[in-house]
């Protein structure tokens, strides 16, 4: 598995991924209207400009995405996506574990804190958004999705 920076030009299938992804989530608290059911191809691609996308390789395949975006010391993380056949074998943490070196390291001042994105509705409970290590950085603050 390879990970590397996503381009506008993989959005589409990095979206088809993220409802396919989502759609367990969405299953187990029957909401099928979550933002990462309903966003469109162009809020996506619009996000290009001020995120930075990641995408999981796997035999030609994009089978994992994440994006995140720095906001003083914080990175923000969204949308931690993995293809269901991938779950389980690493594809997640490889992906954050890029974002922390990549913001920790490579982007100016450094980050002091990450934040995870979670769904209000869920309580603090997105089950692709819980990542042990990530939880025991130093993320005091949580953002909601912004849909």
């Amino acid at each position: 598995m390879e990970i590397k920076p996503a381009t506008i030009e993989n959005a589409e299938n990095i979206l088809a991924l993220q409802r396919l992804a989502y759609q367990s989530e969405a299953a187990i608290y029957d909401d099928f209207t979550i933002p990462p059911l309903t966003e469109t191809l162009e809020s996506m691609k619009s996000r290009f400009h001020d995120r930075r996308f990641l995408k999981a390789m796997e035999g030609g395949q994009i089978v994992g995405s994440v994006r995140a975006y720095q906001d003083g010391a914080t990175c923000h993380v969204e949308r931690l996506t993995v293809h269901p056949d991938y779950r389980r074998r690493g594809t997640g943490t490889a992906l954050l574990n890029w974002i922390e070196n990549r913001f920790a390291c490579g982007c100016g001042s450094g980050v002091g804190r990450f934040t995870k994105a979670l769904r209000p509705s869920l309580g603090g409970r997105g089950r692709h958004y819980h990542h042990e290590r990530l939880a025991e950085a130093a993320c005091s603050h949580v953002a909601f999705w912004d849909g």
